[in-house]
């Protein structure tokens, strides 16, 4: 069973378009704690998947704003307690997480290059690029550690 986030999806819709072009869609996607999250997919891989079915989804946070970064969790967190909305509040699993090769069955070239921060959270594992927390993170991020502690 995967660890990544989990549920079913309840719509697949196409986004912008230009005559037959489609350039991003949006999805919901119903957890198993009955919450909702709203995806905005602008890379394309989720064109076929369909309604009703159940899909676990390697979910990048695309502009994580205002994060901050603590070396370690506060002692009373537990992440499997947290509210289904708090996607990026969690733990570091891995600092420098990339797609194994030909690991999963829809990705697009993008994903696969990027190097993420792999998160322990309340709905799943999720994926936080690099590049956005240094860029919208509240302080400096000096180093990210496994074990460290983001909200």
């Amino acid at each position: 069973m995967s660890k990544f986030v989990t549920g079913v999806l309840e719509r697949n819709e196409v986004g912008a378009t230009d005559g037959h072009t489609i350039y991003n869609r949006w999805l919901s996607l119903r957890l198993k704690n009955e919450g909702v999250i709203e995806i905005f997919d602008d890379q394309l891989p989720s064109t076929n998947l369909e309604i009703n079915q159940e899909y676990s989804m390697n979910i990048a946070v695309a502009v994580p704003w205002e994060l901050k970064y603590f070396a370690t969790p506060p002692l009373d967190i537990d992440v499997s307690l947290m509210e289904h909305n708090d996607i990026v509040r969690g733990i570091i699993l891995n600092p420098s997480w990339q797609v194994p090769e030909r690991a999963y069955s829809r990705m697009t070239e993008n994903f696969q290059k990027r190097v993420y921060l792999l998160v322990e959270t309340a709905i799943g594992q999720v994926l936080i690029s690099r590049r956005a927390l240094e860029r919208y993170a509240q302080e400096p991020i000096e180093h990210v550690e496994t074990g460290g502690y983001l909200e």
